[in-house]
């Protein structure tokens, strides 16, 4: 940021709207013209296939530190210092989205 005021603040940036994962999972679905079975997992289930993705040879799918931070909310307090402050009014996901998403969009 090259604001001097802004210079050792921390700024909390988020949209106007909360999202599930599966929220977000099915809106780049709906985007990219795809569809997949979404399985709720129990966080144990979902920590042993973190360790057993982390022991493949390839790059893993989903990693045990994925799975902590999926296991908590993350999203910006009611108070925090934002876009607001820096005069900047955030876009809607939905109509941000697929420009990033365009080049995997099913034919």
């Amino acid at each position: 940021i090259g604001n001097p005021e802004a210079r050792g603040r921390t700024f909390e940036l988020a949209g106007p709207k909360v999202y599930s994962m599966r929220e977000l999972l099915q809106l780049m679905g709906r985007i990219t013209r795809r569809t997949s079975c979404l399985i709720s997992m129990p966080n144990l289930f979902a920590r042993i296939q973190g360790r057993i993705c982390e022991m493949l040879p390839f790059k893993p799918m989903i990693t045990r530190d994925q799975v902590k931070l999926l296991a908590h909310d993350t999203i910006a307090s009611n108070n925090a210092v934002g876009f607001g402050q820096l005069g900047i009014i955030p876009g809607s996901i939905e109509d941000t989205l697929p420009h990033y998403l365009a080049r995997y969009v099913k034919v």
